[in-house]
């Protein structure tokens, strides 16, 4: 028998209304099921349409962000290579005009047939080049025929061979500082060469005295596993490389004048010059184009470059793409599944929902379970959005940690070079320990005082690159930069038995310029002050600070109770290498550095007596009111 309403209480739906059709019933019900996943199907549809050109765009913005860093860390790496090319070149450029005023080789010049004297010449040039560690050094008559060189005791000596066909001993003999680099024709070592002209004392050319570099000591830090390193000459030849297979290869087609040129001068030798196998694609600024070397396995490269006029070369910094469109495929991968689950998520959120409101309309007696039930979903789903939220932090925490790991890579092959220094100056300081030459092994020790003090400006300037600042002026605490300096200087102030007496304020003095050179001027003054009290009995400095009070302008000054400056040398002091010291014992551009540097400050370094005999430097700095956060650790 069919149960009513009446003979079933506890049914609480209504009797059917007129004209058919259950009232308690909503509008989401009496839509058939197969409507509302009809709906889920075209919005599947539009979702396969949309995601291709989103996830193409997605990636093509990706890219481009990771192409710009890209750009930016390779622009900072050309500028150190370029900087290590430019400071081993200056390094060795003053050495043949020094060599050349040694009267043991204008003597020979004027008496080549003497035995004696070329014996002499050639173990003064083998112990010269032993200090500089340059590659050879060797002198050259007029005619260009070599009679003495460094390298006399080797069977490929260049005593007696003749290389006028050189373009630096050209210009050398016509009186100019010659440069070239090619590849030795007796020694097949690939060299930069400096040239100048041994004169007489009324000004005469007698002969030529060249040095030369090994460039290829360069190419030992080359070995970057992200990107290559070549230097070309001005007809594009490959001269230099981390690649030793693309040396002696030209980035594009050799003109015949120019392999006339090579063919005159040697200088590659005998070596064939042919087309590096590369295909060259265009691309935005910065990178100036783009590489896909064709070999066994293919590689493509985005190239920067920077000119060096001063040796007509181009160093280029070929960046490999694939870490830029690896990364760039994870991001957009990490993006799609991330949509995908945003995706599902919706659809299950929107089915449960209308399942929920389809079972509610029925079953109007079990609401409250059904309501529970509903906001278990709720929590269920906001616990599965915060999941999701924290898993994205992480994924962005990993990026983080990427980019420190590569930039401590970074720091470490900085550290490299000055690190190679000092493990070099360390074993020649044993040899001449051996020796028993203490005065050489004071002179290694100081290198390598001077090299770790290197290795710390390299800290903290890429410790300012990595806080997004320049090398602006700024305020700076001038106690803090004085005492950082004395810290350095007082092993030194022991050793030289030198009484340092200081006049600095007590009270906070804010100036603005950079802490950095600040120092490093500091240093040389007090430095070059030491030197002058090398003969005294009595050695006394002093360090001065004056303009106490609301002065604008605070007035620094280093003093010596030393000889003092001459006054026939008081117009060449700050000179670029013009030096009263013995050969060997400085190039004379610590003054001539800190005259730029304080210029910069705005300000002018000046000399003047000590009125307890000596000398006096002294320059003034803008007092400034600013401040700024971390002074104190400058």
């Amino acid at each position: 028998m069919e149960r009513t309403a009446a003979n079933n209480p506890g049914d609480d739906r209504q009797p059917p209304a007129p004209g058919g059709g259950d009232r308690s019933v909503g509008w989401r019900e009496r839509i058939p099921r197969w409507s509302w996943r009809l709906n889920y199907f075209w919005l599947a549809v539009a979702a396969i349409l949309m995601a291709p050109p989103l996830l193409y765009y997605t990636h093509g913005v990706t890219r481009d962000l990771l192409t710009g860093e890209l750009a930016t860390r390779s622009r900072h790496t050309l500028e150190l290579y370029v900087s290590g090319l430019e400071g081993m070149l200056a390094k060795y450029q003053p050495l043949p005009t020094l060599h050349s005023l040694h009267p043991a080789v204008l003597d020979l010049l004027e008496n080549p047939s003497d035995p004696s004297r070329v014996a002499a010449v050639n173990r003064l040039l083998e112990w010269k080049n032993e200090l500089s560690g340059a590659a050879d050094t060797y002198v050259m008559d007029m005619s260009g025929k070599t009679l003495a060189a460094s390298n006399w005791r080797r069977p490929l000596s260049f005593v007696g061979r003749n290389f006028s066909f050189r373009p630096y001993f050209t210009e050398a003999k016509e009186g100019r500082l010659g440069h070239f680099y090619a590849l030795g024709t007796t020694s097949k070592q690939r060299g930069y060469y400096f040239a100048a002209p041994v004169r007489r004392p009324e000004g005469v050319i007698q002969g030529v005295l060249v040095v030369k570099v090994d460039v290829t000591t360069a190419e030992q830090d080359w070995g970057a596993r992200n990107h290559e390193v070549m230097v070309t000459d001005l007809g594009g030849v490959i001269f230099m490389s981390s690649r030793p297979d693309w040396l002696y290869h030209a980035i594009r087609e050799p003109t015949p004048e120019f392999l006339a040129d090579l063919g005159q001068t040697r200088r590659y030798a005998d070596k064939r010059i042919e087309r590096l196998p590369i295909e060259v694609f265009d691309l935005p600024e910065p990178w100036a184009n783009g590489f896909r070397v064709r070999s066994a396995k293919p590689k493509s490269y985005y190239a920067l470059t920077r000119d060096m006029p001063k040796t007509g070369w181009t160093v280029w910094l070929l960046a490999d793409t694939r870490p830029v469109n690896a990364n760039a495929a994870a991001y957009t991968a990490a993006i799609a599944t991330a949509l995908l689950l945003v995706a599902a998520l919706s659809i299950g959120v929107i089915e449960r929902r209308h399942n929920l409101l389809r079972t509610l309309a029925i079953q109007r007696r079990a609401r409250r379970a059904l309501e529970a039930s509903a906001e278990e979903l709720e929590r269920r789903v906001e616990e599965r959005t915060m999941d999701l939220k924290r898993t994205q932090n992480e994924l962005v925490q990993a990026a983080k940690m990427a980019a420190l790991g590569e930039m401590s890579a970074g720091i470490s092959h900085e550290l490299n070079q000055p690190l190679t220094a000092v493990r070099s100056y360390t074993d020649n300081a044993r040899k001449y320990l051996d020796q028993k030459n203490f005065q050489k092994v004071d002179e290694n020790l100081g290198l390598i005082t001077d090299l770790s003090a290197r290795m710390g400006d390299i800290i903290r300037l890429l410790k300012v690159f990595a806080r997004q600042t320049s090398d602006e002026l700024d305020a700076v605490s001038l106690q803090t930069v004085i005492n950082d300096t004395l810290k350095l200087m007082n092993v030194r102030f022991e050793r030289e038995a030198v009484t340092l007496t200081s006049d600095v304020p007590a009270e906070p003095v804010v100036v603005s310029a950079n802490a950095v050179r600040l120092q490093q001027v500091l240093i040389n003054l007090l430095s070059n002050a030491i030197d002058a009290l090398s003969d005294q009995d009595d050695r006394r400095i002093h360090l001065r600070v004056a303009g106490e009070g609301n002065s604008d302008n605070v007035t620094l000054s280093v003093g010596d109770n030393g000889p003092g400056i001459p006054e026939n040398n008081r117009d060449r002091i700050f000179n670029p290498f013009f030096t009263t010291k013995a050969m060997g014992q400085g190039l004379g551009l610590g003054l001539s550095i800190s005259y730029g540097i304080v210029q910069e400050f705005g300000s002018e370094l000046m000399l003047r007596d000590n009125e307890d005999g000596g000398a006096v430097f002294e320059f003034s700095l803008r007092r400034t009111s600013e401040t700024q956060d971390g002074i104190a650790a400058q």
